[in-house]
């Protein structure tokens, strides 16, 4: 499960990009992710450990949100993306999570990405 989606009804606050920054170098277990800042906002993050992943998004939902939801975990181990352990890079819309989650991910890591924010979304960003 390398890959987990989740969504924001929005992401605006600094302290809390600074708390997912901080969770994202110092949780156990190597992880990493792209995330976009807005309404709505959304996290990508990628672990090569399962148990590590659950435990990461259990702390983001602990974390005070209006709304936050899983769109979507994928099992496949070619998703998993290559960006440094505790890296946390910023995209500038819906469409550039996808391009960097194929950029950054496996093998197919930027259409199963687009079908869960299509899912998620309803087709939000102008994805085509």
């Amino acid at each position: 499960m390398p890959l987990t989606l989740l969504s924001f009804h929005h992401f605006h606050s600094p302290l809390k990009l600074s708390a997912l920054h901080t969770l994202t170098r110092t949780h156990t277990g190597p992880t990493s992710g792209l995330y976009l800042q807005g309404r709505p906002g959304a996290l990508l993050i990628s672990s090569p450990s399962v148990p590590a992943l659950h435990a990461y998004v259990r702390a983001v939902k602990r974390m005070r949100w209006q709304r936050v939801h899983n769109l979507g975990t994928s099992e496949d181990q070619d998703h998993l993306l290559r960006l440094p352990p505790g890296a946390l890079v910023r995209v500038g819309e819906m469409r550039g999570l996808v391009g960097a989650a194929g950029e950054h991910g496996g093998v197919g890591a930027g259409e199963w990405v687009r079908g869960a924010v299509r899912r998620g979304f309803g087709g939000a960003g102008g994805l085509r």
